[in-house]
C-alpha cells in the first residue's frame, strides 16, 4: 500500500466491494500499521468498519485463511452457492477446526487443492448438515435426499411418466 510506504500508521480504504474488505482483513497483520478502516457501502448503509479490530479478533492465521474461504463458498461473486449465506458459512468455519488449517494452506498454495479435497468435501457436507456422519458428497447426498430407511432404487417408479 502506498500509504504504508510513506510512513502512515492509520489508513482508510473506500469501497463498496466485500472482496476489498476481505483482502484488507487478510493483509492487516502484514502491513505493520495501527489502524485500518474501510469506509464501506453507500447511502443509508454507509459505515466505517474497523478492520484492525476484526483482524486482531480473528488472529493472523484465520486472516490468512479468509480469502480462500471467501472464494470457496462463492461469496466473492454476486450469486453465492445455493443456500450458502455468508453468516452460515462463517458459523460452519468456526465449528470445523480442521478447515482453518486447510484454508490457510490453500490461500498460499492453491495448486495443492488435490491434497485437501477430503477436508473440503467434509466442509461442504458439514455446511448442509452439521450432524451428518458423511465425509464425501455422494454419501451425504444419499443421506440428505433419500427418505429414512428407503433406497434410491425406489425412485424408479417416478421415471415412468417421463419415458
Amino acid at each position: 500500500m502506498n500509504a504504508v510506504k510513506h510512513g502512515y500508521f492509520k489508513v482508510i480504504i473506500r469501497t463498496v466491494d466485500t472482496d476489498v474488505l476481505v483482502l484488507a482483513i487478510a493483509a492487516f497483520h502484514l502491513l505493520n500499521i495501527t489502524e485500518l478502516w474501510v469506509a464501506f457501502a453507500t447511502g443509508k448503509c454507509f459505515t466505517y468498519l474497523p478492520v484492525h479490530e476484526m483482524a486482531i479478533s480473528l488472529g493472523p492465521e484465520n486472516c490468512k485463511a479468509l480469502p480462500f474461504l471467501h472464494t470457496f463458498n462463492g461469496c466473492d461473486t454476486v450469486s453465492s452457492s445455493a443456500g450458502w449465506g455468508k453468516k452460515t458459512v462463517w458459523d460452519v468455519w468456526k465449528a470445523f477446526d480442521e478447515a482453518s488449517l486447510i484454508f490457510c494452506a490453500l490461500a498460499s498454495t492453491p495448486s495443492s487443492v488435490e491434497d485437501h479435497l477430503g477436508i473440503l468435501e467434509r466442509f461442504v457436507v458439514f455446511h448442509y448438515d452439521h450432524a451428518s456422519s458423511a465425509v464425501v458428497m455422494n454419501e451425504a447426498r444419499k443421506q440428505l435426499f433419500s427418505p429414512k430407511g428407503s433406497c434410491c432404487n425406489q425412485l424408479e417408479h417416478y421415471k415412468a411418466p417421463f419415458r
